[in-house]
């Protein structure tokens, strides 16, 4: 009975360093062109790798890899798996090579976990990861993917080419912006915002709230005298961030329910309806949030408008999100 006791330790023991030590290959199925598949297969392979055998505190991946071009997706990778300690979950990932733009090519579906001792316990740690490469096979970005099937059904709503691009943009920048969070890269965040930009979050009003006094900033929504929602300019924005950021190691945001409109009357600006899990060691919520974005300039697109709130509120005795009929643009 001792011997076997200590051989199933053993077997235990081993089998947990196996499934530690996954070392994923990168193939892809469907690319561009076979000397550049097969360069963006080996860096993506690599990267993966280091991934896994990262201790969550630093991160290596050799400098040809690395881009020199400005945006610089190592910094990113480093930030994202020292915030969530990712490890990706399978051995072999089959997956497409598919150009972005301006030489720039993507690689979609890579699965990866977050620590679940990071995440509050929680069972949805499931994530997929995104990388972006440049043609020399430099990693440019890294970003966690919104759900497949939305962002295919985003994609078919275009009405035509144009309005296409701009949508696989948007969905781009949406998941960008979104891992911002997740690795605290207040810097980025704080560049994504217009120094106009209206930020609102609405607030459920309890009904001791009249006697604790409510700011002068607070007004109602729609109508609606069981919400309330305080403005806030950008700087007070991110001086908020920056609290929630020192105040919480981990940092876990997930976007839902994706719904893109184009401006009616400024073709260049788009609305973006999402639903925000919001999860962290010292502060949860979920809600909807709005952002209005201008792509003017393609290269620097800019958020004029972020509104969220808990519930849907009511307007006109219809239960309503906030989206971009609620407001007037004048550029």
């Amino acid at each position: 009975m001792k011997s076997l006791v200590i051989t199933l330790l053993i077997f235990s023991s081993t089998f947990f360093q196996v499934d530690a030590q996954i070392q994923p290959k990168l193939v892809i199925s469907k690319g561009v062109e076979p000397s550049l598949d097969k360069l963006i297969e080996l860096h993506a392979t690599v990267v993966l790798r280091a991934i896994n055998n990262s201790d969550g505190s630093s991160l290596d991946v050799p400098t040809e890899i690395r881009s020199n071009e400005g945006a610089d997706g190592f910094e990113e990778l480093k930030e994202l798996v020292k915030n969530t300690h990712i490890k990706v979950t399978e051995e072999v990932i089959e997956t497409d090579l598919l150009v972005q733009k301006d030489q720039i090519y993507e690689i979609r579906g890579i699965p990866v976990e977050i620590d679940a001792s990071l995440n509050e316990g929680r069972t949805d740690n499931d994530r997929e990861l995104v990388l972006l490469f440049n043609n020399a096979g430099q990693l440019l970005s890294v970003r966690f993917a919104l759900e497949k099937t939305r962002y295919q059904k985003m994609l078919r709503y275009s009405v035509d080419l144009t309005d296409e691009l701009r949508r696989k943009q948007i969905l781009s920048y949406v998941e960008q912006f979104r891992t911002a969070y997740n690795r605290k890269d207040l810097d980025y965040i704080e560049t994504q915002f217009s120094e106009k930009a209206l930020i609102i979050s609405g607030v459920k009003i309890k009904k001791d709230d009249e006697h604790d006094g409510l700011k002068p900033s607070y007004d109602e929504i729609g109508g609606d005298s069981n919400y309330k929602y305080l403005t806030q300019t950008k700087n007070e924005y991110i001086e908020r961030l920056r609290n929630l950021f020192k105040a919480n190691s981990f940092i876990d945001v997930k976007f839902d329910g994706v719904r893109i409109t184009r401006h009616p009357d400024y073709p260049e600006v788009y609305g973006v309806n999402l639903f925000q899990v919001w999860n962290s060691q010292r502060y949860s919520d979920e809600g909807y949030l709005f952002l209005m974005i201008d792509y003017e300039d393609e290269n620097r697109p800019l958020i004029y408008v972020r509104a969220w709130h808990e519930k849907p509120i009511v307007v006109k005795g219809e239960n309503k999100v906030i989206d971009m009929s609620m407001f007037d643009l004048i550029k």
